[in-house]
């Protein structure tokens, strides 16, 4: 008897012990997992924000070229290339702006509905409460 109760303790003591290093295992991972995310998420800033930079460094450069050479400017290879980049972006910001533009208008039709739907049951309680049910 006695050794099926020391058996038994054996067992759970290493089964205590595997969850243990399992836990440890798994707290290690995430926050590496976590490090890993802050340090991508540090990254794209970096990089947003020298996307930042540099089209400001592109207008101001495209305003000193045409300042500098007047309407010939247009045909200056790096003054096209700017405005070509500077119209993608214009494009990409525009296309965004609708996509934000219209998930905002199917959520503000989902609030509207949920509210409807709120009120009609808030409206059914009150009914009930005042009859007495």
């Amino acid at each position: 008897m006695a050794a099926d109760v020391k058996s038994v303790y054996d067992q759970w003591q290493a089964k205590k012990k595997a969850y243990a290093a399992y836990q440890e295992s798994y707290s290690q991972k995430r926050l590496q997992l976590d490090n890993e995310g802050n340090e991508l998420a540090s990254a794209y800033q970096s990089a947003s924000e020298r996307i930042d930079e540099m089209t400001e460094e592109g207008q101001s450069l495209l305003k000193r070229l045409s300042l500098q050479f007047g309407q010939g400017a247009v045909w200056n290879p790096y003054t096209v290339v700017l405005a070509n980049h500077q119209e993608r972006l214009r494009k990409a910001y525009q296309s965004d702006l609708r996509d934000w533009e219209e998930r905002s208008e199917e959520l503000t039709a989902a609030y509207h509905k949920d509210c409807d739907r709120y009120e009609k049951a808030i409206a059914k309680l009150r009914e009930a409460y005042l009859n007495g049910e």
